[in-house]
Order: structure tokens, then C-alpha cells, then sequence
């Protein structure tokens, strides 16, 4: 399984990346070999219960593409560490035979990233922009830890966070 986890503070493009690559992947294979895994939807009370791990909730969704023809996962999420790259390749690789993972990263640019979050959600995440971490991938560091899981991170793709078009219509006065 070819496991695609988008590490970008909210507002950078990873949720419009993740349908752009499930698109492209679907080319190659078909519509069941791709599985894209939101985060923040599956964490709604509505769907696991406020107290689910991230284990719990992805261990719930994988079941489903295991013995599909899935061969491609992707995680968009909040992924904004080495720690979260990890708990995210440790809850995903028991469901499937070698695992290998490309980590899509998005630079650090918080003030485009709270532009294109304005507007955009019922509550904004201006908070976690400002101040979450923000760390650079340490491949040798996560292929160490990871090695017991039948994983390997293969490559590291730099994004860039783009400003949207008509960002600005949810700050001009009326």
C-alpha cells in the first residue's frame, strides 16, 4: 500500500491537494484503489464519539479498504510534527502489508494560511495556525521508528502554500 500523509497547517491547500492526487492515482489504478482519510470529518462526535484515538478511528475506516483494491491511502489531517507523521503511520500500517509513505509538506507561511482560512469553517483555526509546531520531516529519524511496522517513508514532497483567489471578500466591509 502507498500510504500519501499531508502535513500543512490548516488554510495551506491539503484538502484541495488530496482530491487533486486522488484524482491522478485513480488514473492509474481504479475508483476503489484510492482511499482519502479526512481527519477532522472523521473525528466528528457524530461518527466515532469525542473520546476515539486516532488509532481507533483510522483501525475503523481501513477495515473497509483492506480487502478492497485499495492501493493508495491518503491522510489529510492535522499533521504538523515528526510525532503526528508517526502516530499516523503507526495507526495506518497493522492493516496492510508494507506500507510505503510519501509525505507531502507544505512551507511554513501562517499569514497566507490565515487568509485562506477566513470564512472558510464554522470555526476558524486561527488559534492552531498561530501556534501549533511546525517541524521540518526527519526521514532517517521516522524510517527508525517506523521499521517495526513494515513502513518505510520513500520521499518528501515540498508544497507551497498559495493565497486563494477571493480571500479577501470575508474581511471587506459592507
Amino acid at each position: 500500500i502507498e500510504l500519501h500523509i499531508l502535513m500543512g497547517l490548516p488554510g495551506s491547500g491539503k484538502t484541495t491537494f488530496a482530491e487533486e492526487l486522488k484524482t491522478k492515482l485513480m488514473k492509474k489504478g481504479n475508483s476503489r484503489s484510492v482511499a482519502v482519510l479526512s481527519i477532522d470529518e472523521l473525528r466528528s462526535p457524530m461518527r466515532y464519539g469525542k473520546k476515539a484515538t486516532l488509532r481507533e478511528i483510522l483501525s475503523g475506516e481501513l477495515c473497509r479498504y483492506v480487502y478492497k483494491d485499495t492501493k493508495n491511502v491518503i491522510i489529510d489531517g492535522p499533521v504538523f510534527t515528526n510525532e503526528d507523521i508517526f502516530q499516523m503511520i503507526k495507526a495506518t500500517a497493522p492493516s496492510f502489508h508494507k506500507v510505503t509513505v510519501t509525505i507531502y509538506r507544505w512551507n511554513e507561511d501562517r499569514d497566507t494560511c490565515l487568509k485562506n482560512d477566513g470564512g472558510r469553517r464554522e470555526i476558524p483555526s486561527a488559534n492552531t495556525i498561530l501556534h501549533a509546531p511546525y517541524e521540518e520531516v526527519n526521514v532517517e529519524e521516522l524510517n527508525e521508528k517506523i521499521k517495526d511496522y513494515d513502513a518505510e517513508i520513500i520521499k518528501v514532497v515540498d508544497k507551497r502554500v498559495i493565497l486563494k483567489d477571493g480571500w479577501d471578500r470575508y474581511f471587506r466591509h459592507k
